[in-house]
């Protein structure tokens, strides 16, 4: 997809690690196929459209970080947007996206902002679902669904220096099953704010943050690592996303 879904879900992603998203929300149908363009003219460092058409790699819009299906995920299911880009649809069992390390994403820091934005849509919202997975129980960051609701959260829980340790903290809204959700997360440390966007509004934010350190893996649909969810710790490889 082209910034997509996931949960039996439909996805796509884009990451800004190098400077936080200006984020100014614009209807969906205005945007039209202007939209892949406005998502890389904002910086991004990676762009996972998901609009593959076949095979197991997940081509980067933004560069050369090509990620990897996993499991059997359908290729080629319609769009969340106005857009002829595809989708995928992830089963809720065993799919999931590996993101490539970098270090623009992940493997260098420390990250002062850091933005997330993806499309999805959910066959449920009761049971935990990862969207979208970076880093691992000490450092990270996430967004999920679990009992009807949307969550994001950020932590940086061992002493990596000034402004560190810090979190878990996590924001969340009430979420719709069946919808096409668009979704922006941001982490702004020199603001002291993280904050959620949810169809152009924002509707969450949490403070008493600090910069994100060098962290682990990445992955769309799936939890890959262990993680921190609002219910505490969990183990990697579990909370498949269905949806697209």
């Amino acid at each position: 997809m082209g910034r997509r879904t996931t949960s039996g879900y439909r996805f796509g992603v884009a990451i800004v690690a190098a400077a936080l998203l200006t984020f100014t929300p614009i209807p969906v149908a205005s945007q039209a196929l202007t939209y892949p363009d406005s998502v890389l003219a904002d910086g991004a460092t990676g762009y996972w459209r998901l609009g593959d058409a076949a095979g197991t790699s997940a081509a980067d819009s933004a560069g050369s970080a090509t990620a990897s299906y996993v499991g059997s995920p359908a290729l080629g299911a319609p769009g969340l947007i106005d857009d002829p880009d595809t989708a995928v649809i992830f089963d809720g069992v065993d799919d999931a996206v590996h993101l490539p390390n970098s270090t623009a994403m992940n493997q260098g820091g420390p990250y002062a902002t850091k933005s997330i934005e993806l499309w999805f849509s959910a066959n449920e919202v009761a049971t935990r679902q990862t969207l979208y997975e970076q880093g691992s129980v000490q450092r990270g960051l996430n967004i999920y669904l679990e009992g009807g609701q949307l969550y994001a959260g950020a932590y940086n829980t061992t002493d990596n220096g000034a402004g560190t340790p810090w979190g878990p903290v996590f924001v969340s809204a009430s979420i719709t099953a069946g919808v096409n959700h668009h979704v922006v997360f941001t982490l702004d440390a020199p603001g002291d704010a993280l904050r959620l966007y949810l169809d152009g509004t924002e509707v969450a934010s949490g403070s008493e943050i600090g910069p994100l350190h060098n962290h682990g893996r990445s992955a769309i649909g799936a939890q890959w690592s262990w993680a921190h969810y609002h219910t505490g710790a969990n183990q990697g490889d579990v909370n498949h996303f269905n949806g697209a």
